[in-house]
């Protein structure tokens, strides 16, 4: 099994970047990730968000870029988690500009966790640990320096809190991927704009399929989750719809009409804002 550090990280995906890893479809590779704030824990030291300081600042890291070798245009990425450990601690902190209620909070705060646990300050401790990451991302579609880890991304969450062994599957358009921005335990709205962030380690299994996405997918033995796009809540739910109906159509073989009515009997859905004209809605 081939292995990739931390210390291979990158913050932009650019088609001029070279590759920190080849890997050749079905093979395994043990990855290593540092957490957001690539491990610094002063909090005040890092920039808010959204500011002139925090562009370009290299905050999330990621660990890559791997390419897979034998990926051509209009073929899908998929990316089997096999495994995620998450490292023994984490933190979650309060960032300016990075929550939703940057008037309410504007001091910039931060509390140590065990990455099992909720922080000493939740009065909720002790819940179970949910590792979660973000395996894979699209490198851009035009060349330039681009963000890593872009507003908008996948997250995939564990469903298994006992168990670090389990399999899910994220597709998504690309020929490379990089792993990032872990966290031990998160919510779906990230009320302070943080989770438990944490460092961790996934074992990860590479596949290119012939067949083209528009929208990443990730497939756990649950269930099949769908993410859409778009400037508001409304077109974002469209989006992820239509993702739904071609799911079900050309990788199940179901009618659309069918498909499209079975949505509105077993699918759950949730929304997730994003900072500036973007939002995340999925099945």
């Amino acid at each position: 099994m081939k292995r990739l550090s931390a210390k291979h990280s990158f913050y932009h995906f650019d088609p001029a970047h070279p590759p920190a890893l080849r890997i050749k479809p079905g093979e395994e590779l043990l990855v290593e990730v540092q957490d957001a704030f690539g491990g610094e824990r002063d909090i005040a030291r890092i920039p808010d968000p959204f500011t002139t300081e925090w562009e370009g600042h290299p905050t999330p890291p990621a660990t890559g870029p791997v390419y897979i070798e034998g990926a051509s245009p209009g073929q899908t990425l998929a990316i089997d988690i096999l495994e995620i450990t998450p490292a023994a601690e984490g933190f979650v902190a309060i960032q300016r500009n990075a929550g939703f209620l940057p008037e309410r909070f504007p001091r910039r705060e931060s509390s140590a966790s065990r990455s099992g646990t909720a922080p000493s300050c939740s009065t909720r401790s002790g819940c179970p640990s949910i590792p979660t990451s973000a395996p894979s991302r699209p490198p851009p579609p035009r060349a330039g320096r681009h963000r890593g880890l872009p507003r908008g991304g996948t997250s995939i969450r564990r469903r298994s809190p006992r168990a670090t062994a389990w399999t899910c599957r994220c597709s998504c358009p690309a020929r490379s991927s990089g792993s990032g921005d872990p966290h031990a335990i998160i919510s779906d709205w990230i009320a302070c704009g943080t989770g438990v962030e944490c460092g961790a380690t996934a074992r990860l299994r590479f596949e290119g399929l012939p067949r083209a996405v528009a929208r990443p997918r990730i497939e756990t033995p649950e269930a099949i989750h769908l993410v859409g796009f778009g400037p508001d809540l409304d077109t974002a739910a469209r989006d992820a719809i239509e993702q739904g109906v071609v799911c079900l159509a050309e990788d199940h073989g179901m009618d659309s009409e069918d498909a499209y009515m079975l949505l509105s009997l077993v699918a759950t859905s949730g929304a997730a804002p994003r900072r500036g004209p973007s939002w995340a809605y999925g099945w």
